[in-house]
């Protein structure tokens, strides 16, 4: 039994053929003034920013700029190991990977209003993450997190005769409701992993100058960790952490013989 229509299927085949040279069908492309005005779209900038990340800005912005340049926000110390991690990315080597990947990218599901992208704490503070060169200072990864939020320009608002700051927000500029609002005061929370070398203050100003052209900027100041030794931190301890940790030794001490004394 053939089904009504069948027969009807090889002759459009052979029109589809004829119009296109094959049954297969084809991709259609869109040019950029066939697409409606109505469309919600955001500046070039944020969306570069949306396919990249902020880790990869960071990175890029570091390695598009040249030493001279960076001396005025950064030590000499702090710029060599960082373009130390640059060159040695370049060369897949392992610890310089594992600092690199170890900085968030995007918060998962950005869109849908999530506010962090942690990277990985353990992996910037282990020890494999540790770059150790001849004749260089050997320097172990730093774990930052920064508080980022928009930078969009500001107008004037008059309200009932008194004049009131309002954030200037195109549907360009925006890239989320809850981020283009600032009633909201919303940040996101982004980890940053840098050489051990840089101080906080240092991986501030960078960061703050990778991110201006995209019109972000850190709302707060950073929070660093680096894996410090024993001897390190008594030396960054306070005057009152260091009495308390000598009055601990001395009961420790006088403590022995009277433990010993019950155990005979």
């Amino acid at each position: 039994m053939i089904l009504p229509g069948a027969k009807r299927i090889p002759l459009f085949c052979l029109v589809l053929t004829i119009a296109s040279d094959s049954c297969d069908s084809k991709k259609v492309s869109i040019s950029t003034d066939q697409i409606p005005e109505k469309f919600p779209k955001i500046s070039r900038k944020q969306s570069d920013l949306l396919l990249s990340g902020f880790g990869k800005v960071f990175w890029n912005f570091l390695r598009e700029n040249k030493s001279p340049d960076l001396k005025e926000i950064a030590s000499d110390e702090c710029i060599s190991s960082l373009k130390d991690v640059l060159d040695l990315m370049d060369l897949r080597e392992v610890s310089a990977l594992r600092m690199v990947t170890a900085s968030g990218r995007l918060p998962t599901n950005f869109f849908s209003g999530a506010f962090a992208d942690l990277g990985s704490f353990d992996q910037c503070l282990d020890p494999g993450t540790t770059i150790d060169l001849p004749q260089r200072s050997k320097f172990m990864g730093q774990y930052c997190l920064a508080a980022l939020g928009p930078n969009f320009p500001r107008i004037n608002h008059v309200s009932g005769g008194i004049v009131t700051d309002l954030e200037s927000f195109s549907q360009e500029d925006s890239l989320l409701p809850h981020q283009s609002n600032p009633k909201f005061n919303m940040s996101i929370h982004f980890g940053f992993c840098v050489p051990s070398l840089c101080a906080r203050t240092e991986v501030e100003h960078l960061i703050s100058e990778a991110l201006k052209p995209y019109s972000w900027e850190l709302v707060k100041r950073l929070s660093c960790h680096t894996e410090k030794k024993f001897p390190q931190l008594l030396r960054e301890a306070s005057r009152g952490q260091k009495i308390s940790l000598d009055l601990i030794h001395t009961i420790d001490k006088q403590s022995k013989p009277w433990i010993s004394s019950l155990l005979e």
